[in-house]
């Protein structure tokens, strides 16, 4: 379509995310739909055979939801995606592929219904790349997991996967957080104060940091990590 249509069924959303295949919104009610690319159980519906959904389908499962996020990626020879859920207690439920354990439950393989993240009871805000996820804590200290061949989940190591969530090292007091393709980084500077007044973050270097390659030929991912002690000037 050249101009925006209306999607169907879909009244009271509150948020929408857009993966590389499919997309998902969550409504007032905690319901979450998706439509799309479904052959790697990334529509939540139970299903992973079913090419595409032109329609949004209820995801199973998942009540309360606050937030959601998807992610996936298309190459000349597959695609891949996979969703997640913030609920309203604290939980994140996710579902689609998982061969690299993105979906944070210790395991790796499809799944079409939304499985629980090991150990996260507080997240307050999450978001999805091609082959990891990252989620918020209320503590300010970030998690992540799933690929980290560029080390992009930010824990001192690059390759292997972690199929459930790890702390990024060094990190806390963070306020938001956000994924891209294969890297992670985080502001240079993670307090500003009143005597900083116009403080700019130095542009990306090509260069290897914990949290993954921090290069601007890459699709980026940035863990905010300003600090909640932040003055006004």
């Amino acid at each position: 379509m050249p101009f925006p249509t209306q999607v169907p069924g879909i009244s009271g959303a509150l948020s929408v995310a857009v993966g590389g295949t499919h997309a998902c919104t969550v409504t007032k009610t905690g319901d979450v739909f998706c439509w799309g690319f479904g052959y790697f159980g990334q529509l939540g519906d139970g299903e992973d055979t079913a090419y595409f959904h032109s329609t949004p389908t209820k995801v199973k499962g998942v009540e309360k939801a606050i937030a959601v996020a998807a992610a996936g990626y298309i190459s000349p020879f597959y695609m891949r995606g996979h969703s997640c859920a913030l609920l309203g207690d604290g939980s994140v439920r996710c579902w689609g592929c998982n061969y690299d354990g993105q979906l944070g439950n210790g395991t790796s393989g499809i799944m079409s219904v939304p499985v629980t993240v090991s150990g996260l009871k507080d997240a307050v805000s999450i978001d999805a790349a091609a082959g990891h996820v990252c989620a918020l804590r209320a503590n300010g200290s970030v998690w992540c997991w799933g690929n980290n061949d560029s080390g992009q989940l930010g824990c001192g190591e690059n390759g292997g996967l972690k199929t459930s969530p790890i702390p990024v090292s060094g990190l806390s007091g963070a306020v938001a957080v956000a994924t891209g393709f294969q890297h992670s980084s985080q502001s240079p500077s993670p307090t500003l104060r009143a005597s900083q007044p116009g403080f700019l973050p130095s542009p990306p270097q090509e260069s290897i940091h914990p949290g993954g390659r921090n290069s601007l030929t890459r699709k980026t991912c940035l863990t905010l990590s300003i600090r909640q002690s932040i003055q006004k000037a």
